[in-house]
């Protein structure tokens, strides 16, 4: 048997088991799925790509059982939330509230300018960088990692909260404007999925006939297949600069899809399994909560562990910190073996599927609360994928957000006291 034939043959493979693991995971999903950019279709791309490559690179028949229960846990977890198609409750557009919202998007919006001006002005974009993949993190040094967190978070938050006020608020053309330079900064930051965000939000708010009627859904629909393809092509664009080959960069891209389950080619291995045994549930504390500790100084980041694992193979630390990301499957089995992984992974798809049903289904909630719970919607899908990534994230959201928003309260209630006091039991933007 020839190179040609073999290689046709392990394709063959790979798609026989893609597609016998596509319909099971899909299926699995399918009443919980509310559009085609859901971002739930991408977490169960990641699944089908994890059970496609451990079945081609795992030889351990218990770790690949383990890895797999992980796999039905999850799902398992994610279905025992009641399925939600369409939004049931209803936001309240009262002018005060409006208003407190708009002060708020308004804040945030100007500190995120003046940051990637300052940004642009001292390191350049890393967009516009000779390989946006490397620059995109040495770019963000010393103080500039202050403005990446804030792209990365609350950037977000400014995207969902600017296009509700787009969408419903009084000055419909200025937060339009605003949407769109948030999706401008995205872009400039050089991430290969900078726009991904930004369609799931268009396609979580469409789910809410109570934010969007009909005929604005189909048009906001148009929009998002525009930033899809928009976004590949600025992912053809970032990996084209890295490999200086248009077709290189077409191949990389579909690997990349593939590569949803590239913790399984680095983690399942005797060696790496064995240099990471010592950590258990403890270890896993202090992770999830370094981003954090780590912001304040209070005690050292921690490297990732997919960074770990890549060194380790390498037999050196690298100069630059990559590698895989710890999706929940090995994430579990490294911090609490391989019962204690299982039951983790259900917890992590419960809670995936809780936090979308917050947003989806959230009753009488003012425009502010349905801009958090969207923008925890679209950041709950980074747990499965890294756990302590996920910690950052939502702090880096909801830090300068609550910040901004505790300021706009007062000055809110010292031009307005007449307006009933806020109970201290509440949020500013409570009901």
């Amino acid at each position: 048997m020839n190179n040609a034939e073999s290689l046709t043959d392990a394709t063959m493979h790979i798609l026989l088991w893609g597609s016998l693991f596509a319909i099971l995971i899909f299926v699995s999903y399918r009443r919980y799925i509310v559009s085609i950019f859901d971002p739930l279709n991408v977490q169960a791309i990641s699944q089908v790509a994890a059970c496609v490559v451990a079945v081609e690179v795992v030889d351990d028949p218990r770790m690949l059982m383990q890895l797999f229960a992980s796999q039905v846990a999850f799902i398992v977890g994610f279905r025992l939330v009641r399925p939600f198609k369409t939004a049931q409750g209803t936001v309240g557009w009262k002018k005060q509230d409006m208003d407190k919202a708009a002060m708020v998007v308004g804040g945030l919006f100007l500190i995120i300018l003046l940051a990637n001006c300052w940004l642009g002005l001292t390191a350049g974009f890393p967009l516009f960088a000779r390989d946006p993949s490397i620059a995109k993190v040495e770019n963000f040094t010393g103080g500039l990692g202050l403005v990446r967190r804030l792209n990365s978070g609350a950037g977000t938050f400014l995207s969902v909260s600017s296009l509700v006020l787009a969408i419903k608020g009084h000055y419909r053309r200025l937060f339009t404007c605003i949407f769109a330079v948030s999706l401008a900064v995205a872009i400039l930051g050089g991430a290969k999925g900078s726009l991904l965000a930004a369609v799931e939000l268009i396609a979580y708010l469409t789910c809410r006939h109570d934010v969007v009627s009909e005929g604005a859904g189909r048009q906001l629909r148009i929009v998002s297949y525009c930033l899809f393809v928009l976004g590949t092509l600025l992912a053809v664009f970032i990996l084209r600069a890295s490999s200086n080959s248009w077709n290189d960069a077409g191949v990389a891209l579909a690997t990349r899809v593939m590569f949803f389950g590239d913790a399984v080619i680095y983690y399942y291995r005797p060696e790496v399994i064995q240099m990471l045994s010592h950590l258990g549930p403890w270890d896993y504390m202090t992770s999830l909560l370094n981003p954090v500790l780590g912001f304040f100084r209070l005690v050292e980041y921690q490297y990732p562990i997919g960074y770990q694992i890549v060194s380790f193979l390498n037999g050196e630390y690298l100069s630059v910190v990559q590698g895989p990301n710890t999706p929940f499957y090995v994430g579990g089995h490294i911090y609490f073996g391989s019962v204690g992984g299982i039951i983790y992974s259900g917890s992590v798809g419960y809670i995936v599927s809780r936090a979308r049903r917050w947003y989806l289904t959230g009753a009488a909630v003012t425009p502010f609360r349905l801009s958090c719970s969207c923008t925890m919607a679209i950041l709950i899908f980074v747990l499965p994928v890294e756990a302590p990534l996920f910690v950052s994230e939502v702090f880096d959201t909801f830090l300068p957000v609550m910040m901004i928003a505790g300021v706009v309260t007062l000055a809110f209630y010292s031009v307005h006291p007449r307006l009933p006091k806020i109970a201290s039991n509440e949020t500013a933007f409570g009901n």
